[in-house]
């Protein structure tokens, strides 16, 4: 059993940076090999029939370097502080709390606040119609 600190970190620029939690290659997920998939170096979209876990922390003022999207469904969870998802045409602001289901849109994250933001994205590889829903917990 792993315990402690998670250390595959990436850092794109000075505002940005995101670590790997945990990826698995199909589903179900084998677990029966003891790996620490946090430690593999993937890209951005997990493996095709898998799941990949990051948590992304984003600092006041960072640059959006334009817009990206993978085939995928991202479950995102705001654990602190407040983001932007910017969107083609429209942007969604997630605070602590809030839930986001991405569906292969065309997005990009902005922190325009005072303090850092810290998401929690779930990726799991779709395919079919983009779309967005927000949920607010106690909204």
């Amino acid at each position: 059993m792993a315990l402690g600190p998670a250390t595959n970190h990436k850092f794109p620029d000075e505002k940005l940076s995101a670590t790997l939690m945990w990826v698995t290659d199909r589903l179900p997920a084998d677990y029966s090999d003891g790996e620490d998939t946090g430690k593999r170096i993937t890209g951005t979209a997990p493996p095709p029939g898998g799941t990949r876990l990051a948590v992304l922390e984003i600092q006041p003022g960072n640059t959006l370097h334009g817009l990206h999207h993978t085939d995928t469904i991202d479950y995102v969870i705001c654990m602190a502080g407040e983001i932007e998802m910017e969107l083609d045409d429209s942007t969604v602001k997630m605070k602590a709390g809030d839930v986001l289901i991405q569906r292969g849109t065309n997005h990009g994250w902005v922190n325009r606040s005072d303090a850092p933001a810290r998401i929690a994205v779930i990726d799991r590889r779709g395919d079919g119609n983009t779309a967005l829903e927000l949920f607010q917990l106690g909204a």
